[in-house]
């Protein structure tokens, strides 16, 4: 048996955040990551205001020594219109975000988290959790049963710690996956400088180079009755009827059906869901754990590194007895929400705004 102040389940962003962060506060860190590094997982492209949350992890001056691409806005497409939203600029010039691989970023936030003095084990699962008098105080693991002060979930969209805990998800929409690939870039002509979001008829496409030789690129259905707000559907012709139309979504976006593919097709689960409790006495939930919304958020890293640091930063605050656990709690919670509203607002009048442009023509 081990233990430590803070335990964190999983090593991507958001748990590196939260491990960096308490380590940074003087708390003792164990994390726990089921996969060995690295991982693959669909390419970022992340927006300027995600430096300043490098620079307070430190691995800044890492990240901009491996020169990644930098892009100053994006093109958006939409029937015969074509527009180009750039971040904007100050006396520095163009503001700039990055294209990193997911793979790239996890290791440098993992090998940050890992000379701060974090405890990492790897591979390591979690199995079930451990409670005293109601209270998260650890979890039985393939390693052994590690206790902690507190746990943090930043397991991802399997929202470990909600099932363990009963709590439940709140579904924002009916089933939505998201399909996307890769293709190598043949000759100069093939490359984008600038990332295209293109809405089409029920679909919309992403398109970005995230490095020297690759293109990702996202395709995703959806129609009027994607976004109802409901439990998770049941009735198999709901979710036949999105498998159906995801199914036909089998190859890259047109203009880049000559470029060969890097592995397969693969696709990931973007139903927008919360989870109902995402803390508690003893517990923290951050990241894709917390809730996912649909890649046109555009806040999926920034929110696993922003949930991450706010999480770990009241788990030091409880631990310095500065606030109960109650209290943190609740300021979590309320953050997250106010959080999660704004995003779910916004997409839901995109997509409002494009079916009726669409029904309109």
């Amino acid at each position: 048996m081990s233990g430590a102040d803070l335990l964190i389940i999983g090593g991507g962003p958001a748990g590196c955040a939260a491990a960096i962060t308490a380590r940074q506060s003087g708390l003792n860190v164990i994390l726990i990551e089921r996969q060995s590094f690295p991982r693959h997982r669909p390419g970022e492209s992340l927006h300027p205001g995600i430096q300043p949350l490098f620079r307070q992890l430190g691995i800044e001056d890492k990240i901009l020594a491996e020169a990644p691409l930098r892009y100053k806005g994006q093109w958006t497409e939409q029937g015969d219109n074509t527009t180009f939203q750039a971040f904007g600029e100050d006396d520095n010039g163009s503001w700039q975000g990055f294209q990193i691989p997911r793979e790239q970023l996890d290791l440098c936030l993992i090998e940050q988290a890992r000379l701060l003095g974090v405890d990492i084990r790897q591979p390591c699962r979690a199995l079930e959790i451990v409670r005293d008098s109601g209270k998260v105080t650890g979890l039985s693991t393939t390693q052994g049963e590690i206790l902690a002060q507190c746990i943090i979930d930043a397991s991802g969209g399997r929202h470990w710690l909600a099932k363990q805990l009963n709590t439940g998800l709140t579904y924002l929409s009916r089933p939505l996956y998201a399909r996307y690939g890769y293709v190598s870039i043949n000759q100069a002509s093939d490359c984008i400088e600038q990332p295209r979001f293109k809405v089409l008829t029920n679909e919309w496409q992403w398109l970005a180079q995230i490095s020297e030789r690759t293109i990702h690129w996202t395709r995703l259905f959806f129609d009027e009755n994607t976004f109802i707000e409901d439990a998770k559907p049941t009735a198999p012709s709901d979710a036949n009827k999105h498998t159906r139309a995801q199914r036909k979504i089998n190859a890259p976006p047109t203009e880049l059906a000559h470029l060969p593919g890097l592995g397969g097709i693969k696709g990931a689960d973007v139903s927008w869901r919360k989870t109902k409790v995402p803390a508690g006495p003893g517990y923290y939930i951050v990241g894709d754990a917390a809730f996912v919304l649909d890649p046109t958020s555009s806040h999926g890293v920034l929110k696993a590194l922003m949930s991450g640091i706010y999480a770990a930063n009241l788990v030091a605050q409880v631990y310095k007895q500065k606030i109960s656990d109650s209290v943190a709690a609740e300021i979590y919670d309320n953050w997250l929400t106010q959080w999660l509203e704004g995003d779910v607002n916004k997409l839901k009048a995109f997509y409002q705004n494009t079916l009726d442009v669409q029904s309109s023509d």
